[in-house]
Order: C-alpha cells, then sequence, then structure tokens
C-alpha cells in the first residue's frame, strides 16, 4: 500500500491512513489499520507518506514492514 497516516492512537496500536487502491482487494480510501509489530508502529507520524504490506488473513488484517518516504521539500 502507498499512503498518509492521518491519525495515529498509542493506545490500540491503530493508524489511519489515507491510501490507495490496494490491488484487487480494495479501493481507495482512508481506513483504520492496525499496525504490527509495535516497532513499526513507533517510526511513524501524522503526515508521513508511506509504503507498507498489508497482510490479510480471512476477515482480519494488519499493515507491516513500513517505510517511510522522505519529505518533499517545500517551496
Amino acid at each position: 500500500m502507498q499512503g498518509e497516516i492521518k491519525a495515529l492512537d498509542a493506545a490500540t496500536k491503530i493508524r489511519q491512513i489515507a491510501h490507495g487502491k490496494i490491488g484487487d482487494w480494495m479501493e481507495a480510501m482512508t481506513m483504520e489499520y492496525p499496525v504490527k509489530p509495535d516497532s513499526e508502529f513507533q517510526k511513524l507520524h501524522v503526515g508521513d507518506r508511506i509504503d507498507a504490506t498489508v497482510v490479510v488473513a480471512d476477515l482480519n488484517y494488519y499493515v507491516t514492514d513500513v517505510k517511510v518516504s522522505p519529505a518533499s521539500p517545500r517551496p
């Protein structure tokens, strides 16, 4: 997935991500995702642009292998 972090909840380790289409699984939208493991969650900040892997098992899903994109220069 590619997207932008919109909100973080440290208590539940859930983040809200605005993302593009994810293969044949989901259309582009803003949605909450659990993040595993905790070390992946700890490196995120609201506004970060990310590339990540979504793991789907039946009705359960989570995000892992998160890579934060370098910030774009501001004009």
